[in-house]
């Protein structure tokens, strides 16, 4: 049995559509970029392949319906996980970061302990020079009392 909390007709017409829409606008209206252009073209580009990959997709709102709906949750999976990476890969700082990195909770190369971290001149998250990497005014705050 199959236990699914969101229903394709859900996941249809009020998750792709929008999200892809939000994607493209979402690093205009934020000013991403200020790490490198990756940080905003990253999105744009994939929420223009969300787009198609929903008209694409058979489910309910799926214009020409060639990609199986499965094919196109793991594609979903893997945005997730390249937004993930992202910032460490293309080494986002600031709002760049925090945009793809959003419940990412420690650096994965960071394996610190909270008295081990401040030893390092780490945040409680474990991220290393926060007011280098981070600059957002609240990681600043935080920086500050390391």
């Amino acid at each position: 049995m199959s236990f699914r909390f969101i229903t394709k007709s859900i996941h249809a017409y009020l998750i792709d559509y929008p999200v892809a829409i939000a994607l493209i606008a979402a690093p205009f209206v934020l000013k991403l970029g200020q790490s490198g252009p990756a940080a905003m073209w990253l999105s744009v580009v994939a929420g223009a392949a969300a787009l198609l990959l929903a008209a694409l997709t058979d489910h309910p709102t799926g214009l020409v319906r060639i990609i199986p709906y499965w094919l196109h949750l793991w594609v979903d999976r893997a945005v997730g996980v390249v937004f993930v990476i992202a910032p460490f890969a293309f080494e986002f700082a600031g709002l760049d970061a925090w945009y793809y990195w959003v419940l990412r909770r420690r650096r994965p190369d960071h394996d610190l302990s909270p008295e081990r971290a401040r030893e390092a001149g780490c945040d409680a998250f474990g991220v290393r020079q926060a007011r280098r990497w981070l600059k957002a005014p609240m990681m600043q705050s935080r920086a500050r009392h390391c």
